[in-house]
């Protein structure tokens, strides 16, 4: 038996003799589930049951409804930035700017650091200008 699915994905078998049937759609746009159909005829009327669940009947004419579109590529992930920032490239390009931005304001001057020290200790600053006027006197 042949039939073709509308635009919607749906098709109806019309007219279908007394057994078992397993039903396979082929359709590139569509996923339809693999059905079996026991098509019994009663008080007039052709009914199937789906041999997966026996609870679920349906009349002729048997309408099929497909599952799902048919995806064939796999959707990309939108942009997100902490994920970038968490990655390996996100990581070199953030200890990069804190190289720039940050070490220069650690940069301590020598003179600076001595004369530091010196208020610490208590002493009096020594000013290295004043030093080497005195090794040049003696």
């Amino acid at each position: 038996m042949r039939t073709f699915a509308d635009s919607n994905g749906w098709f109806t078998l019309h007219d279908v003799a007394p057994g078992t049937y397993v039903l396979t759609t082929i359709n590139p746009m569509f996923i339809y589930p693999e059905l079996q159909l026991d098509v019994t005829v009663k008080a007039g009327l052709a009914r199937a049951a789906y041999l997966v669940n026996k609870q679920q009947m349906m009349v002729q004419p048997f309408i099929i409804r497909p599952v799902a579109l048919a995806q064939y590529y796999e959707l990309r992930k939108p942009l997100d930035l902490w994920s970038f920032i968490k990655s390996p490239y996100g990581m070199m390009i953030g200890f990069m700017l804190f190289g720039i931005f940050v070490f220069p304001m650690l940069k301590v001057d020598p003179e600076e650091y001595k004369e530091a020290m010196a208020q610490l200790k208590g002493q009096a600053p020594a000013d290295s200008g004043s030093s080497q006027q005195r090794i040049r006197d003696r």
